[in-house]
This record gives structure tokens, sequence and C-alpha cells, in this order.
């Protein structure tokens, strides 16, 4: 039986509790942070308000701050109708590169989840392609 999670299971505890029987286990969790486009200017700042510079929800919320103000500038305006249009049809430079949004305002240009597995007591990246 292959046993698929969320990102509950991304801590050592799931490796110590399920042992050899959770080798080959997938789960879905953030992408890995430390390859991140201007990781190290960010984590400078996080460090300096002590967040921990790899804090997932920390940075989208930093990145989505980036595309809004970038919204704002390019609309002229706070006015939400014109900043939602920008938003809508523009492309913003983020810690997580350039990103957009479709028409249901889900965003564009950056995969919010990674595929990992855990492999002897380690996680690994995996390729749901092969």
């Amino acid at each position: 039986m292959q046993l698929v999670s969320g990102d509950s299971i991304n801590q050592e505890l799931f490796t110590m509790l399920a042992g050899d029987a959770g080798d080959g286990t997938l789960f879905t969790a953030f992408p890995n942070s430390q390859s991140l486009p201007h990781r190290d200017d960010v984590a400078a700042v996080f460090r300096a308000a002590d967040i921990g510079p790899d804090n997932q929800g920390a940075l989208l919320a930093y990145a989505a701050v980036q595309a809004w103000a970038q919204a704002v500038e390019q609309a002229g305006t706070l006015e939400p109708d014109a900043v939602i249009g920008v938003l809508h049809s523009g492309t913003f430079d983020t810690i997580y590169g350039q990103i957009g949004f479709d028409d249901k305002g889900d965003v564009t240009g950056y995969e919010p989840f990674a595929w990992y597995v855990w492999r002897n007591g380690e996680i690994v990246s995996a390729s749901l392609t092969n």
C-alpha cells in the first residue's frame, strides 16, 4: 500500500514513529526555500525581525505583499478594483521569481507545493512523472 499525505508528515517524528514502514511514503509540502531567488536578502530582513529565515508562511506573505505593492504602483491607486485588474493582467517580481494570477486568482509561474518521499529516514524530492 502506498501512503500519501500532506505536509503534516514533513518532520522527523513521522519516520521515528513509522520506522521502516514509512519508507516510500509520498507527501506534499512547500518547495525548499533554499533555492528561491533573492532568498538571502529576505532571510536577512526576517532575521532582523526575529522571524525564521525559512518560515514558509512568512515567505508566502512577503511575496504576496511584493505583488500587491507592484500592482498598486502600476495601477497608480489603492482603489481595489484597479489593483485587482492589474493583479489579474500583470506579472510581478517576487522572492519566488516572476508570478502572475489567472482569472480565478490562482498563482501562475510558481508551483506552491512540491512532492517529496521518505527514503531511508530522509526526505527526498520526488518526481511523479517516472
